[in-house]
Formats: C-alpha cells, sequence, structure tokens
C-alpha cells in the first residue's frame, strides 16, 4: 500500500507491506452490486462476519487509529480495530449515528 502523508506542509510517501503485520490478502468482493447490497455487506463486516473484505476494514480502521494517534503503532491499531469490530462497538457506533441523524431529519428507522 503507497502511502501519501502530509504534515506540517511537507508530504512524505512510503510503502506499507500488510503481510509484515500479519494480513495475507484477499479477493475483494465482486463489483457492481447494487448500494443496499453494499450497506448490507458492511454491516455484516461490523458485526463481526469473517469473510471477503474483513480485512480491508481492518487495515483501513487500524491504520486510521493510528493516524489519529489513538494507538502508537501501526500493530497497536490493527489489534484495536479487531477488538472494536469484534465487540461490537464498531456495529453499535453507527447504529447510534444513523439513530440520530435520522431523528434529527425526521425519517423512520429503515
Amino acid at each position: 500500500t503507497l502511502v501519501l502523508q502530509v504534515e506540517a506542509g511537507k508530504m512524505e510517501s512510503f510503502w506499507l507491506d500488510p503481510s509484515e503485520y500479519g494480513f495475507q490478502g484477499e479477493e475483494e468482493p465482486a463489483l457492481g452490486r447494487s448500494a443496499q447490497d453494499h450497506a448490507g455487506r458492511i454491516l455484516r463486516l461490523l458485526a463481526g462476519e469473517l469473510g471477503p473484505g474483513r480485512e480491508s476494514v481492518l487495515w483501513n480502521a487500524g491504520v486510521k487509529l493510528f493516524w489519529m494517534k489513538k494507538v502508537e503503532n501501526l500493530k497497536q491499531g490493527f489489534t484495536r480495530a479487531r477488538e472494536i469490530i469484534d465487540s461490537g462497538k464498531a456495529l453499535h457506533r453507527l447504529e447510534a449515528l444513523r439513530n440520530a441523524s435520522q431523528e434529527k431529519s425526521g425519517t423512520e428507522k429503515v
């Protein structure tokens, strides 16, 4: 994965190899599905479902936790991302955001 990092007006680029962090690689889910299919897949992944897409979710979440300085290193970021997803906290947070958004807009929960 090519990383471009901008900090204090300076850009740095470097490569990260997911296999160095225990990621095995996976086939991406097929493109061309509907938005509803993708939303359902995301909900299942956040509910802890194993399978295609999980490594991508864990990788992206772990990197973001590191960049946001929520963890000290990438390995901790990936561990923490796995804990958050597997505990159900990620799904719970998404549902809370969705409910708050629907309450504000006056729409019903679907």
